[in-house]
């Protein structure tokens, strides 16, 4: 992913260490420099792929909020009960038996939050 750009840079370096002039020259009428050309061409292509994969992650991430709004939305449209039950169990990480000390029985707590679930999804 990201971190490939600093393995191609490592890349770019080395290839810059290791050419010489006389093979860097070879093949060129006007004398270029065909190691920076390669250089350059290495660069551009990372430089693509580097704006498709941020593309790619701003799309999952777009698409993610669209789905926890999603969710959070129908939340909203559930009665109080079945959002206490869902609030306790996934965003306070409460215990079966904390929420029962609170007065509800686990079949009553499963039977809602099951209820939930299926009005949400």
């Amino acid at each position: 992913m990201l971190y490939k750009e600093y393995e191609d840079a490592d890349e770019l370096i080395r290839m810059l260490q290791m050419r010489s002039p006389e093979v860097d020259n070879e093949g060129y009428a006007s004398g270029g420099n065909k190691g920076f050309d390669d250089i350059y061409l290495i660069y551009e292509r990372q430089k693509v792929n580097y704006q498709k994969e941020i593309r790619q992650n701003m799309l999952q991430i777009m698409d993610s909020i669209d789905r926890i709004k999603h969710v959070y939305l129908y939340y909203l449209q559930l009665p109080q009960k079945e959002q206490s039950v869902l609030k306790a169990i996934y965003i306070e990480g409460k215990q079966y038996k904390e929420i029962i000390k609170e007065g509800m029985s686990e079949s009553n707590i499963n039977r809602l939050r099951k209820r939930a679930i299926k009005q949400i999804i």
